[in-house]
């Protein structure tokens, strides 16, 4: 197990600091620990592009396979020997990346290295034990986000399948034409004459993978080493090699059985039998195995380098062989005297309904007089055996001499049995179809009886999973006839509807559908058609919609099972950030993104940043020394953006400002003497007053202005007198007056 660690401030020393671990894992089985060569990994926070407040100190910075371990923080990347820990080769460093930004990292068994980085790509390079080759192997792009940061990989070997998340994505690669896979195979050479055997694995293992070999005599381990090469072996015995490739990393374990029993001599012969009670019969012995040179011997006393032995008169031999280690082996040979006995026999069929078949058997040769047995043990003079069952039967023939010969025949049936299965057919997965068996048998029998509603029937019902040979055997008395039908089962296909999604509100989203020929959709709800494999859900209304989809292939089987997709629509995304306004210089703003339909605004982006607290608030605070109109985009979880803008008027102030003139005559321009309040948290009153020190308007609220009119009277042109009080944002009471003319 390999671990890295960082604490700069419980275990300094050991900050950033690599281990390794043998099982089982606890500190007392520690096998090294070396640092890491950089200090980029934090004991908080190891992954700086989560939201605010979204601390996580994992990450994915190390992969090992059976050659190396590989390190990378996003700024660094570092091979290290497993062995020790030890630097292997040199260290790669993209200057122009901020370290921790981006990462993830897969090493496969060739040597090629996987790491999430920029600009939407994951880089892949080579290690062969000394650089990265970036030339060596392709890159790897993100389609769609060629600005986006690779955050973190994950691979499954079983699929040789990449996957890869980053900012606004998730994706997945098939990275087996970078590493196929190789089929390794054990083979043992055995040598004889040394009593040794040599294991071989080809093909030829990668550079740094760890052999070892295990030798055993049944479940017993003899001797173990990492060349392969046993020794010292034992005659007559059989071994198992066990080979293992990278054995502590549970790697790949071989076996392959031999057996010295191969290193006895091993013998056989070839005879001519005496003829006329001649002695001139002979035998030829020749051996294989065993160590050569050979010696051979008719008695198991006097032996010869020749095989060959002359001048035999009819009798039983035992012929020895003796190698070059004396091990010996022995094959008997009979030899008998010619003319030899030979025996014919013809048959009569038996019937159906009874045992009455017939063999008549005729002997020649020899000498007589001559007898005939069905058994070899019962014998009679006539040749002539009748009740016969159907079946085989060796005929024995003897002479006066008891000199014996046989002959095997088989008595036929007259078979009257007629049977037909059908012609073969095909049906698909999950359906059935009525055999068509045809017969004069008063019993059939259908083998096997798998998928069959009743075999001991001429027309079952038939529905077989996979494809399958029927036979069908029919019976009348002691007679059979046998037929045979393929019954070829179409596997049923597969619908596959989709992964579930979502889409925004407003969009057209078109489905995909797979597995066969024709389709199936339901509901028909939003869809331009069902009956095809990609229709398009037109407009559909906010809120979620499942479809279930049914195929059809070429064969015409129908899929078994429906596959379902859930596509969730969201509201429509409106955002709203406030009506203009205007404020004093430095005068903190509160700003407030409004998810007007509530579609689900997880991202807010402010822009310009300036003045901003935080850009990506949804609400932040803004405080200005100029005039601003600020563009702000709001996202949710299935990338529906939406836009709002505001903009703010920046016065010098806090203050009240009040015009010094004003036309009231209903033009829509200047009609209404109003104060324009800078900076104010509170306000007071505006009043108004006429040459005569009569109030002819006040008010509380600042948006409500003096229009020229007295009790519904219009007033003289001229001026007039204002006084205004508010608080400003501070706390401080800000009173102001000055005059005005009314122009009409």
């Amino acid at each position: 197990m390999y671990t890295i660690y960082a604490s700069q401030i419980l275990s300094p020393i050991l900050d950033n600091h690599v281990f390794k671990n043998p099982a089982p894992y606890s500190a007392s089985t520690l096998a090294w620990n070396v640092p890491s060569g950089f200090t980029t990994l934090v004991e908080v926070k190891n992954r700086p592009y989560l939201a605010a407040g979204n601390n996580d100190n994992s990450i994915n910075g190390l992969s090992v396979n059976s050659s190396y371990l590989y390190y990378w923080d996003g700024l660094n990347l570092k091979a290290f020997n497993k062995t020790n820990g030890s630097q292997a080769g040199n260290v790669l460093t993209f200057s122009s990346n901020t370290k921790l930004m981006q990462g993830g990292i897969v090493a496969d068994e060739c040597n090629n290295i996987f790491i999430g980085n920029t600009n939407g790509t994951i880089k892949t390079y080579h290690f062969d034990g000394t650089s990265f080759d970036d030339a060596a192997v392709a890159d790897i792009t993100i389609p769609g986000f060629p600005l986006a940061p690779v955050y973190d990989l994950a691979y499954d070997p079983a699929r040789m399948l990449l996957y890869a998340c980053g900012k606004g994505f998730v994706a997945s690669f098939d990275i087996s034409s970078y590493c196929p896979n190789t089929i390794f195979n054990l083979s043992v050479a055995l040598d004889c004459p040394t009593l040794s055997a040599q294991a071989i694995i080809s093909p030829a293992p990668p550079p740094g993978t760890v052999l070892t070999y295990a030798l055993f005599v049944g479940t017993t381990q003899v001797a173990t080493n990492s060349t392969g090469l046993f020794t010292g072996l034992s005659l007559s015995t059989n071994y198992s090699v066990k080979a293992y490739l990278d054995q502590a990393c549970s790697g790949i374990q071989l076996v392959e059985n031999f057996s010295t029993s191969t290193c006895l001599p091993i013998l056989s012969a070839t005879f001519i039998n005496p003829s006329c009670n001649l002695p001139n019969g002979s035998i030829h012995a020749v051996a294989v195995s065993g160590i050569p040179p050979y010696q051979f011997s008719k008695d198991g006393i006097n032996f010869q380098a020749s095989g060959i032995f002359t001048g035999l008169a009819a009798g039983n031999y035992t012929i020895t062989v003796k190698d070059a280690a004396n091990n010996i082996a022995t094959v008997n040979v009979t030899l008998v005297n010619s003319l030899p006995l030979q025996v014919t026999a013809v048959t009569v069929p038996s019937s159906c309904i009874q045992f009455d078949g017939k063999i008549t058997a005729t002997g020649t040769g020899g000498s007589p007089a001559l007898n005939y047995s069905l058994d070899g043990i019962n014998f009679q003079p006539s040749g002539i055996f009748t009740g016969l069952a159907p079946g085989n039967f060796t005929i024995t023939v003897k002479d006066t001499n008891n000199c014996r010969a046989t002959v095997t025949v088989f008595v036929d049936s007259l078979n009257t049995v007629i049977v037909n299965a059908g012609n073969n057919f095909s049906i698909c997965e999950g359906t059935q179809k009525t055999m068509a068996g045809t017969s004069n048998g008063t019993t059939v029998l259908w083998t096997p009886s798998t998928g069959l509603s009743n075999p001991s029937i001429l027309t079952p019902v038939a529905n077989p999973v996979i494809s399958t040979l029927y036979t069908l055997t029919a019976s009348i008395g002691f007679c059979k006839a046998m037929s045979t039908v393929t019954v070829l089962v179409n596997p049923a296909p597969v619908a596959n509807a989709g992964r579930d999604t979502g889409i925004c509100f407003g969009n057209n989203f078109q489905l995909n559908g797979s597995g066969g020929t024709a389709y199936i959709w339901r509901p028909s709800t939003y869809l331009s058609s069902t009956s095809i494999a990609n229709p398009v859900m037109v407009q559909p209304a906010p809120g979620s919609i499942t479809y279930r989809l049914t195929v059809t292939d070429a064969n015409g089987c129908i899929s078994l099972t429906d596959d379902d997709i859930t596509i969730s629509i969201s509201r429509q995304a409106k955002l709203f950030v406030g009506y203009d306004t205007a404020i004093a210089i430095n005068q903190p703003l509160q700003l407030f993104g409004v998810d007007v339909f509530n579609a689900g605004f997880i991202n807010y982006t402010w822009s310009p940043t300036y003045g901003l607290n935080d850009p990506f608030s949804k609400n932040p605070v803004a405080i200005l020394d100029r005039d601003m109109i600020y563009n702000v985009t709001a996202s949710n979880a299935y990338g529906c953006t939406a836009t709002d803008d505001i903009k703010i008027k920046v016065y010098k102030g806090p203050e009240i400002y009040v015009p010094n003139s004003f036309t009231p005559n209903g033009d829509g321009l200047n009609d209404v003497l109003r104060p324009i309040v800078i900076g104010m948290k509170e306000f007071h009153y505006f009043t108004v007053y006429n040459n005569y020190g009569q109030m002819v308007f006040t008010s509380a609220v600042a948006a409500n202005g003096w229009d020229g009119t007295f009790k519904g009277s219009k007033q003289p042109v001229g001026g007039y007198v204002w006084m205004a009080e508010a608080v400003d944002y501070k706390g401080n009471k800000i009173q102001r007056k000055g005059s005005a003319v009314l122009i009409r």
